[in-house]
């Protein structure tokens, strides 16, 4: 985790991360497409 709270391999948040098991494909995929946004943006 980094200072936000961030993984630095996943780039997935804490939240998104716990939520991870009970999401549905669909939430699943907006958290893989939220990281992958994250992932993008300058640190």
């Amino acid at each position: 985790m980094d200072g936000s709270k961030i993984c630095v391999g996943c780039h997935r948040t804490i939240d998104e991360i716990l939520q991870w098991h009970d999401a549905s494909p669909a939430e699943q995929q907006e958290i893989l497409l939220r990281a992958q946004a994250r992932k993008k943006q300058p640190s």
